[in-house]
């Protein structure tokens, strides 16, 4: 239900109510498989209505999930 709640915030314009919906997602399943595809969706936010400096960080945390999840898989 998060996850239909955060894309409905998404599809009408709330990046930043997005964003914290699936940061609360992110943090309830820190060992899905999902983390990627939730912290992307952040990044998807925060490049419609975020900085730039804020977009880089978003991109970066993206960078790290993603390297954490290669170590998991390995």
């Amino acid at each position: 239900m998060l996850e239909a709640l955060a894309e409905l915030y998404w599809e009408q314009g709330m990046f930043g109510d997005s964003s914290k919906v699936y940061r609360k997602i992110l943090s309830l399943n820190e060992k899905s498989p999902r983390l990627c595809e939730w912290q992307y969706k952040i990044l998807r936010n925060t490049l419609s209505a975020g900085t730039k400096r804020d977009q880089v960080q978003e991109v970066r945390r993206l960078g790290t999930i993603y390297e954490h999840m290669q170590k998991v898989e390995a």
